[in-house]
């Protein structure tokens, strides 16, 4: 069990769903987020959770290409969602995701 949570197999799942990939590599970053918080362990504040390196660095690969309509990738908007620097996401240990309001319902 927590071999799942860890690995990125429920995570390729989510990204697959219809809700989450609206169109070929093209992602509903606030459905994604979502799904992602229904699944991942949470973190002790209200509607935080945890995602491993080897997630974080799946999702990056993900919407790394993908541009928002300002320009910006899907990633930049995905971190600003939840609250992380882009540049400095740890390797090491557990990340802790903070997401906006309107990205978890």
């Amino acid at each position: 069990m927590v071999d799942d949570l860890v690995g990125v197999d429920w995570i390729k799942e989510i990204v697959q769903e219809k809700e989450v990939r609206v169109s070929s590599g093209s992602y509903a970053l606030d459905k994604l987020i979502s799904r992602i918080y229904d699944w991942a362990p949470l973190g002790s504040g209200d509607k935080t959770f945890y995602l491993s390196p080897p997630q974080v660095q799946f999702i990056k690969t993900e919407l790394d290409s993908e541009k928002t309509d300002s320009k910006k990738s899907k990633w930049q908007e995905f971190c600003e969602k939840l609250k992380l620097d882009p540049e400095n996401i740890p390797t090491d240990r557990p990340v802790l995701c903070v997401p906006s309001e309107e990205a978890v319902e």
